[in-house]
């Protein structure tokens, strides 16, 4: 008790939140309810939230079990909705030989992050989210630790519902006491400066960014935006229709693209390239740049493709910053905002155009292909694309994505279709083909 009394203060905790259900331990007495209770009077404040945070038996009993039977079903009236849930392709995913499940624990822990939700009673969960908003505005400013009775944060299974649902819900970030930070009651520290980026290809605000907007205005946060026609330009719309004014601008140019409020700061970025040649990219990377190293937080909100806010989470990591990633439809945990992860989804989702490809490619390739022209036109008879002025086959639009840029439209293509295409279409015909 006294080990775990010295990690409270060291992280100046002030409220102490039992999750458990059952706040009893028959080993380790010191740990029951009236004894944290007796003892944190006078150091923090205890809470018991187990009868607010359900959890799922069903879930656990479904877990050992499909471990155990190695996802194959056994008796053919199993109510096991594992079975249901993971498909044979996921399930030959799950038990084979890949460093990700290269055991039991792993495969727990991946399938509890993946299908535990799937388990949540909507009643239920609607009671947990609603006693933490209400415990959560009760307690402003407060540093708060949930704990349980497992060792390993990933072994309980209220972390997940905790960490991947509920408070994701209401925009809170879980760390853990042996990391550097702690869980703060709401996404940053008062008084930072934050750089919010996103991908083209995001139109739209979501309700959960919506509902983070709502934290930035209540938590008075410094805001720094692009000047760019996209994402940038609907979050300026926002604050502008809210009237919050700790709102900074940026642009590489005399006067900014895009200002959607006179209230908003302008600032212009120097343009520290000297070539006449450099490209928008290069130019955009110098303000990109900028705010990355001159903000406290990076906010990515990211489609799991565009280099551009690919490049902006692998800067934040480059410059030890702050960083948060609203992917498609749900926040990236602490455990997946890794340089490797970032890769590994990026590689992918990403798509290319055909001169990036072609460029990546042409090494491999030789001389067998040069141009994009010639490309295009073997999509065209092999009828991925149907006509030559690019309108894409039905049956690949899954594959293939039309990115609009300012007035210039370019098709993307995922490289496994690339590579499957391209590679078979060599193979059988290098013998015959001549490609200029």
């Amino acid at each position: 008790m006294e080990d775990f009394d010295a990690i409270l203060k060291d992280h100046n905790i002030d409220v102490l939140v039992d999750i458990r259900q059952k706040p009893i331990s028959r080993y380790y007495p010191h740990f029951n309810r009236d004894s944290i209770e007796k003892k944190s009077a006078w150091k923090y404040e205890y809470v018991f939230a187990g009868n607010y945070l359900w959890w799922s038996p069903e879930f656990h009993n479904d877990l050992l079990e499909y471990i155990s039977t190695r996802g194959t079903k056994g008796a053919p009236n199993s109510q096991n909705k594992l079975y249901d849930f993971i498909d044979e392709t996921l399930r030959e995913k799950i038990f084979s030989k890949d460093s990700e499940f290269s055991n039991d624990e792993k495969r727990k822990i991946w399938i509890t992050q993946n299908f535990l939700g799937k388990y949540l009673p909507y009643t239920k969960n609607e009671r947990a989210t609603n006693f933490l908003k209400s415990f959560l505005e009760q307690h402003t400013n407060k540093k708060i630790c949930f704990f349980c009775s497992e060792k390993n944060h990933l072994h309980c299974h209220r972390y997940h519902l905790l960490s991947n649902i509920w408070l994701e819900e209401l925009w809170v970030t879980v760390c853990h006491l042996t990391q550097d930070r702690v869980a703060e009651n709401y996404v940053f520290s008062n008084n930072k400066s934050i750089f919010i980026s996103g991908s083209i290809s995001i139109k739209e605000l979501s309700e959960k960014l919506l509902l983070w907007l709502e934290k930035i205005i209540s938590n008075q946060y410094d805001i720094f935006l692009w000047d760019a026609d996209w994402i940038d330009k609907v979050i300026q719309k926002h604050f502008s229709k809210k009237r919050y004014e700790r709102v900074t601008v940026c642009s590489m140019y005399d006067t900014p693209r895009t200002l959607e409020s006179h209230l908003f700061r302008v600032y212009k970025v120097e343009n520290t390239i000297t070539s006449k040649s450099e490209s928008e990219r290069e130019i955009q990377t110098i303000k990109d740049e900028f705010m990355t190293k001159n903000t406290d937080v990076s906010f990515v909100i990211w489609d799991g493709m565009s280099t551009g806010s690919y490049q902006n989470i692998i800067r934040s990591f480059t410059y030890n910053k702050e960083l948060q990633v609203f992917l498609k439809d749900r926040y990236l945990t602490k455990e997946e905002l890794t340089k490797e992860n970032i890769e590994k989804i990026y590689e992918e989702n990403h798509k290319y155009s055909l001169s990036e490809y072609l460029e990546i490619q042409k090494r491999e390739w030789n001389t067998l292909v040069k141009t994009t022209k010639k490309m295009k036109e073997i999509l065209v008879q092999e009828k991925i694309l149907l006509w030559e002025n690019e309108e894409v086959n039905t049956l690949y639009e899954d594959e293939i994505t039309r990115h609009n840029n300012h007035w210039k439209t370019t098709l993307k293509y995922s490289k496994s279709l690339l590579d499957q295409y391209f590679q078979n279409h060599i193979e059988k015909k290098a013998d015959q083909l001549t490609l200029m």
